[in-house]
């Protein structure tokens, strides 16, 4: 995990420097128009860019599949799209390297989630809870106003976005790296669709205590009824699937 969070945050300062944004790593490695990427592209961007990273944790994160499951994900690709990279190439999704970027803050002092970079320039939208969870989508960046780094990110719970800082300059932290893992507490099931509907097929059912890495997240709608759902894979079993973090009634089934 401190090889991806490492890695992930390197990519992501060498896109901000030039005044990109996380999102728009994928494209500019890869090429506007195409869905795969491989790893000397993404080691060619860290050199071009001066990113001072060792090869070995880009290596681990992007393992060399086998001779014959590089030509086979390269026949399966090439049936759906026109590929441009060669099969001794090792080949990496948008999906797979999208979840190997994604970084997540938990909050560990309540915090006022406020619509700008600069503090003094800033409305508040709300005040985020103790445990809450934010994936990041810029920063941490400076606020020179005041001295403070802050993240730009969007909250698990309602999907609202907006800038909240890291630690105050009196040495009070509010978020730390965290969240990527969610731990069962109440029985539920993990589903095939990421819709929380009637009749979803359902991959596995989840025990309390069973613990989710989080792959992805989404929200079934903008609405105060919308709910929570993560996609996860199941710690020590491999079951892949969504899940609901609370239910519309309030009742808890996974938590951070």
């Amino acid at each position: 995990e401190s090889k991806r969070m490492e890695l992930a945050a390197k990519l992501r300062i060498c896109i901000e420097a030039k005044g990109g944004k996380a999102e728009d790593l994928f494209k500019t490695i890869a090429g506007e128009d195409s869905d795969e990427m491989t790893k000397e592209e993404i080691w060619a961007f860290l050199e071009e860019h001066k990113c001072d990273i060792q090869r070995e944790k880009l290596d681990a994160l992007f393992p060399d599949a086998p001779a014959q499951q590089k030509d086979k994900e390269h026949d399966d690709k090439a049936t759906t799209t026109n590929s441009k990279k060669k099969s001794s190439a090792a080949i990496i999704t948008k999906e797979r390297f999208t979840r190997v970027m994604r970084i997540f803050y938990k909050v560990v002092k309540e915090i006022v989630l406020s619509n700008s970079l600069l503090i003094d320039q800033s409305s508040q939208l709300r005040r985020m809870d103790v445990g809450e969870v934010m994936e990041v989508l810029q920063g941490p960046m400076l606020d020179p106003s005041v001295g403070v780094y802050r993240i730009n990110g969007k909250a698990l719970k309602d999907a609202a976005s907006g800038w909240v800082t890291v630690a105050g300059n009196q040495g009070v932290t509010f978020l730390l790296p965290g969240g990527n893992v969610f731990k069962v507490v109440a029985p539920t099931v993990l589903a095939e669709d990421s819709k929380d509907t009637e009749g979803k097929v359902v991959v596995h059912q989840l025990k309390a205590g069973q613990i989710l890495e989080v792959l992805e997240w989404t929200r079934t709608s903008r609405s105060a009824l919308g709910v929570t759902r993560i996609k996860g894979k199941v710690q020590g079993h491999g079951a892949v699937g969504w899940a609901t973090v609370m239910g519309s009634n309030g009742t808890k089934y996974l938590e951070p």
